[in-house]
């Protein structure tokens, strides 16, 4: 990943660019997420997540609000600011890109210094469900 701090004075945002390789066969999902804390739920604000479902057709990369662990408590996000998102199928891994703004009104804030906390997890199928592997924080 690259985090890409403002360019100049008058700028308030930068961006934060992401490619995630995941051993995945089973065709399903990949989902990376931004949390305060390190946990799934996050500890004052909710945690954000950018998930690829490359099972659908076409193949899609949205971001998600996760309000509780259960499939039906992850939410598309209201505000998908995202850009340049790509996921597909490269072998056996799936590969999905992405581009984030550092700082969005009810998300964490990704820092360009200190400590920023990614989740990550894969499922198979077209969607989260009980089906789905934790990959824990960094």
């Amino acid at each position: 990943y690259a985090v890409v701090p403002h360019s100049s004075p008058s700028a308030t945002n930068g961006v934060l660019c992401i490619r995630v390789e995941i051993d995945n066969p089973d065709e399903g999902w990949i989902g990376l997420g931004f949390s305060d804390d390190g946990s799934m739920l996050g500890n004052s604000i909710t945690t954000t997540a950018v998930i690829g479902q490359v099972s659908l057709d076409p193949p899609t990369v949205g971001k998600y609000s996760l309000n509780a662990k259960d499939s039906s408590s992850v939410t598309p996000s209201t505000l998908d600011t995202l850009r340049d998102t790509s996921i597909v199928m490269d072998g056996t891994k799936v590969v999905m890109s992405f581009t984030k703004l550092l700082k969005e009104a009810g998300e964490v804030e990704i820092t360009t210094s200190g400590t920023n906390y990614f989740i990550a997890a894969k499922g198979t199928g077209n969607w989260l469900g009980p089906n789905h592997t934790p990959h824990g924080s960094a």
